[in-house]
C-alpha cells in the first residue's frame, strides 16, 4: 500500500536518482509572485515556509489510487479525493510542526504516458488562502517536457 509516508519515500529516492529519472521531464507553471525561487522543479516561497515540487514517477495511477484509498494508517487529519474530473488524485494531511499548523499534501496526475505526475506541498494552515489556490494552478499546468 502506498501511504504519504510511502510517497514521500518514492519522491526522495527518485530526486536521488534524478540521472536515471529527470526532474526536468516535468514542466509547470508556478505563480512567480507566491513561489519566488526554484531549484529545478522545486519551488519556495520567499520565507521559505512554502514549498512544491514536482516529479514524474514511474507508478500507475489506478493503482497507485487503490493503494491510497485502502491504506488504513491514514491520521485523523487526512483528506483525500479528486480534483480535475478525477484525473488528479490527492491527499491532504495537517501536522503540528513547530507549535504551528502545517499542511502538506500530495496530488497525483494522470499523465498520457501511463506514468504519473507528483506534486507534493507544504506550507501553513493559517497561510493556506494564500497558497492552496496558486497550487492547484500549477497541478494543472503541469505536464511531461514534449
Amino acid at each position: 500500500m502506498l501511504t504519504m509516508k510511502k510517497l514521500i519515500i518514492a519522491l526522495v529516492l527518485t530526486l536521488s536518482f534524478t540521472p536515471l529519472i529527470s526532474q526536468n521531464e516535468v514542466v509547470i507553471e508556478v505563480n512567480k509572485e507566491i513561489f519566488t525561487s526554484n531549484v529545478g522543479v522545486t519551488y519556495y516561497s520567499e520565507d521559505k515556509k512554502a514549498t512544491l515540487i514536482a516529479m514524474m514517477l514511474p507508478m500507475n495511477f489506478d493503482d497507485m489510487i487503490e493503494d491510497a484509498q485502502k491504506d488504513k494508517t491514514l491520521g485523523k487529519n487526512v483528506e483525500t479525493g479528486f480534483i480535475l474530473d478525477k484525473t488528479v488524485f490527492f491527499i491532504n494531511e495537517i501536522e503540528d510542526r513547530d507549535n504551528e499548523e502545517y499542511m502538506f499534501a500530495a496530488f497525483i496526475k494522470k499523465n498520457i504516458d501511463g506514468n504519473i505526475i507528483s506534486i507534493m506541498t507544504g506550507f501553513p494552515l493559517s497561510e493556506k488562502e494564500t497558497y492552496y489556490s496558486s497550487i492547484i494552478e500549477a497541478v494543472k499546468s503541469a505536464k511531461t517536457r514534449e
